[in-house]
């Protein structure tokens, strides 16, 4: 199971008797998109014309379990950065639910003209991806909310450029468009 880009993909379980099925829900698609599904206890709702999708539910614990299956305790936002040889890196982007920590696993190939920041509340901008290094990110206990933005260079592309992370009332909004903040 796994979001990727706007699509989450997912293996049904099998009823008998019918036996279990590979879902893709393409939220984001140009041409058919899907508008709303419920899946594992977690709402999502897409927004063709702003662009975005919303993951909602009763604990992050759900989203992150949706999300992806493989990255146990983590929110993890899976997209894609360019490496050196022009490529798309597939990248995700973790936040550790106990450990309250941003962060990624560099494969050490990227570009590193481009910039992935934290904000935590509306607070100011911290780097988690700059001049081609990672630096965690730590959030606070007290923290409401953290916004994840991406500024890439000109002419390239990621599957989306902030990510907006409720803690209080458990959510999560990607953005395939979004203005990078000055400060």
């Amino acid at each position: 199971m796994g979001l990727y880009s706007g699509s989450l993909h997912y293996t049904s379980l099998a009823k008998f008797p019918d036996p279990e099925e590979e879902v893709s829900l393409d939220f984001l698609d140009r041409f058919n998109p899907v508008a709303s599904a419920e899946v594992c206890g977690v709402k999502f709702r897409a927004d063709a014309g702003a662009k975005t999708l919303t993951a909602s539910a009763p604990d992050l614990g759900s989203i992150a379990r949706v999300f992806s299956s493989r990255a146990k305790g983590q929110l993890s936002i899976s997209t894609f950065f360019p490496n050196k040889l022009g490529k798309a890196a597939s990248i995700d982007l973790l936040y550790d639910l106990k450990g309250r920590t941003v962060s990624f696993k560099d494969p050490g190939d990227l570009i590193t003209t481009f910039v992935i920041a934290v904000k935590v509340d509306g607070g100011a901008l911290q780097p988690l991806y700059y001049n081609g290094k990672m630096t965690p990110v730590r959030i606070p206990p007290s923290a409401k909310a953290f916004d994840l933005y991406v500024r890439m260079p000109t002419g390239k592309f990621t599957a989306w450029e902030r990510v907006s992370v409720n803690l209080k009332t458990p959510g999560v909004v990607l953005y395939q468009e979004a203005k990078f903040p000055a400060k």
